[in-house]
């Protein structure tokens, strides 16, 4: 109270005015930090949910799969754009493969959609020019990557732009030893979207 008709009268000393501006920067700084968290937060919620959404459409279309003993197509999942998975996801075909609508089973089974944020497949030149906050498909590497767009509260052990890469990975039990799941011989467990490089979200 005793500022306000300091200001007005514009009779405020040296001290005093510099102290008003580092409280005014103190809090500009508070503020914006607390926005790029919001954004960060809403960003690894975006990018968790669509990782969930992948790999619920993986597991369903492979347990189809194994279902009828399939298991070469779960062997070649494993070398496809996982986005496609979702885009071949056809909630009608799954429940008339499974033998036809059962009792809650349809409210169990998740909505999954294309994210509006993806970009599409690129090679490792294409890569490079990527947008920010989009999902790619890697065709030469064969991993889908995330570049990150709030990068102010995220570290990883990867150079250059920061990201996230996934890959598609079968779990199973490698019976002749190979290092490659071979259907007939191996035995499968599951299937999921896996990160390829270590990664963390600080406060």
């Amino acid at each position: 109270m005793f500022l306000v008709p300091r200001w007005a009268d514009r009779n405020l000393s040296r001290l005093e005015l510099v102290s008003a501006w580092v409280l005014i920067l103190i809090l500009i700084g508070t503020f914006s930090r607390h926005m790029f968290v919001v954004f960060a937060r809403a960003e690894q919620s975006m990018v968790e949910r669509t990782a969930t959404n992948l790999q619920t459409a993986l597991k369903y279309r492979a347990g189809l799969a194994g279902m009828r003993g399939h298991y070469e197509t779960i062997r070649q999942m494993a070398n496809e754009n996982p986005i496609k998975e979702i885009q071949s996801f056809h909630l009608d075909d799954l429940i008339a493969e499974a033998g036809g609508p059962k009792e809650g089973h349809v409210s169990s089974i998740p909505s999954l959609t294309i994210p509006s944020n993806y970009g599409g497949e690129v090679d490792d030149v294409e890569l490079k020019k990527a947008k920010k906050g989009y999902w790619y498909y890697n065709t030469i590497k064969g991993t889908l990557v995330y570049i990150i767009r709030n990068n102010e509260f995220f570290v990883s052990d990867l150079q250059g732009p920061p990201r996230i890469i996934y890959r598609i990975t079968i779990d199973y039990t490698d019976r002749n030893g190979n290092g490659e799941y071979d259907p007939g011989i191996d035995i499968y467990h599951s299937i999921g979207l896996t990160h390829v490089n270590a990664y963390k979200w600080i406060d």
